[in-house]
């Protein structure tokens, strides 16, 4: 099946906590596309790391500047065992997202367990990566909240689709924007690290 995304890390990684964060990378699809499901590159050992769960998740690029703006579909959750290795994790969603030809943002939502979850992504220019801060518990915000933290780094996360959709498009329930607790202004905590 055809894919869009990231899926080369590079020589170059960062780890990168993300416990009630949602991390997004925005990437072209060239066609019309019914996406099935997001997967990202996880890890859970680092400190205070236990058992969480994550969601998978789709904005448009209609935001200001091209920021997530509206939530176009939710995955299930997966779960992440403690001190987890690192490994492909499958955001699979209940029907499919159909998708124009145009720039989507590719999101991950982790929940307030996932103080030892990371991910990985490219530690190079050309990228558009966005973290917004949201709570799992009360499901993304819709549209999104503002992103707390922008840079050029590529997010690793392969969205996998078929060509030419005829599925119905998976429905998010309306809800507007959520409250939530603002952490203090500053950017998630990164940790370089380079593969030998």
């Amino acid at each position: 099946m055809p894919t869009f995304g990231n899926a080369s890390a590079g020589i170059n990684e960062y780890d990168w906590t993300i416990d009630e964060i949602t991390m997004c990378g925005r990437y072209p699809i060239r066609e019309a596309g019914a996406v099935s499901q997001l997967t990202f590159a996880l890890v859970n050992q680092a400190t205070s790391h236990q058992a969480c769960h994550a969601k998978g998740l789709i904005y448009d690029d209609d935001g200001a500047g091209g920021a997530p703006g509206t939530l176009m579909g939710l995955s299930q959750p997966v779960d992440i065992a403690d001190n987890a290795d690192w490994g492909m994790y499958a955001c699979v969603f209940d029907g499919v997202v159909n998708l124009t030809a145009g720039n989507w943002w590719l999101c991950l939502i982790s929940d307030a367990s996932a103080t030892g979850l990371e991910t990985m992504y490219s530690a190079i220019t050309g990228g558009t990566f966005a973290a917004l801060y949201d709570t799992y518990a009360d499901g993304p915000s819709n549209p999104a909240s503002s992103p707390a933290y922008t840079d050029t780094s590529k997010l690793y996360v392969i969205a996998t689709y078929t060509r030419n959709p005829s599925r119905s498009i998976l429905t998010v329930p309306p809800h507007g924007p959520h409250a939530f607790k603002r952490r203090a202004s500053t950017p998630p905590r990164k940790r370089f690290k380079v593969n030998v």
